[in-house]
C-alpha cells in the first residue's frame, strides 16, 4: 500500500466502520448483515474491507494492529461473515457478489434502492433474493 494511499485512507475516515454510509447512498458500498449500508468509491472495496476486517478481529491484532490477515483476502472474509459487495462498473453494469447470502434486511435495504431495475446480466434484487432462498432451502434439505 502506497503512503499517498495510507494517507487518503486516514483523511477521508476509512480505517474503520466510521465510514457507515452518509445520508446518500452510492451504487458501489458493502452492506453488513444487519443491511447497514457502506458507501464505497469505485475500486476501493478491497481496501474498505481489509480495515473493516481488522476493525472486527481487532482483538486478534498484536500492538502494532497486524492481525495477519491480508489484504488481498479481507473481501472474501467479509462475503464468508454474510457483507454483499455491490460494484457499480460504468461499462457492465452493478454486480452484487455475495448474494447467496443474503438474508431478508439486505434484501429490504437493496429493494429500497435498486427495486425492480434490471442489473448486470438482466437480473433484479427480487430474482437474486429468491435464487438466494432457494440455494439455502437446499443446503437445509
Amino acid at each position: 500500500m502506497t503512503e499517498l494511499f495510507e494517507h487518503r485512507l486516514i483523511t477521508e475516515g476509512w480505517r474503520s466502520l466510521e465510514a457507515k454510509t452518509k445520508k446518500k447512498k452510492e451504487r458501489s458500498c458493502w452492506i453488513n448483515p444487519e443491511g447497514h449500508w457502506y458507501n464505497c468509491p469505485f475500486a476501493e472495496h478491497q481496501i474498505f474491507a481489509y480495515y473493516v476486517v481488522k476493525d472486527i478481529y481487532k482483538e486478534e491484532c498484536n500492538e502494532e494492529g497486524h492481525s495477519g490477515i491480508d489484504f488481498e483476502n479481507a473481501g472474501d472474509i467479509l462475503r464468508k461473515e454474510g457483507w454483499i459487495l455491490i460494484h457499480h462498473d460504468p461499462f457492465t453494469g452493478t454486480v452484487i457478489n455475495g448474494f447467496r447470502n443474503m438474508n431478508i434486511k439486505q434484501y429490504k435495504v437493496l429493494y429500497a434502492y435498486f427495486g425492480n431495475e434490471r442489473l448486470f446480466r438482466g437480473w433484479t434484487i427480487t430474482l437474486l433474493y429468491k435464487e438466494a432462498q432457494e440455494g439455502n432451502k437446499d443446503d437445509r434439505d
